[in-house]
């Protein structure tokens, strides 16, 4: 079985208007907000010597932001 896989993801924008047809858009995001590790299924082959380990986890907490002009 794999380790129970939990993630959590938020985004926030928001857009001003500078000027008749000109707009800026701000915009905020979150990867894996609780930083929850997420682990890797573990190494199924018989012959390996890391049989049943867990040996790495998936991607740790991100943050992004952006601006974006519209004309």
């Amino acid at each position: 079985r794999d380790p129970k896989y939990l993630q959590f993801d938020a985004q926030i924008s928001r857009e001003f208007p500078i000027y008749e047809r000109l707009t800026t858009t701000l915009r905020l995001e979150a990867f894996n907000v609780m930083n929850h590790p997420n682990f890797k299924t573990p190494t199924t082959g018989l012959t390996s010597s890391t049989f049943g380990q867990i040996s790495s986890a998936n991607d740790p907490r991100i943050f992004q932001g952006s601006i974006k002009v519209n004309f």
